[in-house]
């Protein structure tokens, strides 16, 4: 299933709402991967590989870029917001490094897995971000 943008993902931070929008688009490209295996299409190994990294890669930039902006404008939660950000960079360069390395074709369960945690994650994160504030002080930030 895609997620569609919705504005009660804003935070009010420009850059990183253009952000959170590529975010949808390379989570889509990823899971519009797993519906074609899903329905027994043929998707290569390169095609995952280039949607799951081209994905993992802009989150690990996107997490960069949304910590600076915390530390900066001294979010008093950032320090716990940014521990989240690290448990999801593990489980993602664990998915990055699967999909690059002894993966076999038929082995696909967790693959869907990933496509599912991932959407979950996106969606779960943000609105605890506006939930607990952590997002509420980028607002205005550059």
């Amino acid at each position: 299933m895609e997620i569609e943008w919705d504005d009660k993902y804003l935070t009010g931070n420009k850059k990183i709402d253009e952000q959170h929008k590529q975010f949808i688009i390379f989570i889509n490209d990823v899971q519009k991967k797993a519906a074609a295996l899903s329905d027994g299409e043929s998707v290569s190994r390169l095609e995952l590989q280039i949607a799951v990294n081209k994905f993992v890669n802009f989150a690990l930039y996107h997490f960069a870029e949304e910590e600076i902006l915390l530390i900066k404008c001294g979010c008093l939660k950032c320090k716990e917001h940014i521990l989240t950000h690290d448990n999801y960079k593990k489980i993602l360069q664990e998915c990055n490094d699967k999909i690059n390395h002894n993966w076999q074709t038929e082995d696909l369960k967790w693959f869907h897995e990933m496509c599912s945690f991932v959407q979950k994650y996106y969606i779960e994160h943000i609105q605890k971000g506006h939930d607990d504030g952590f997002l509420d002080c980028i607002r205005d930030e550059e």
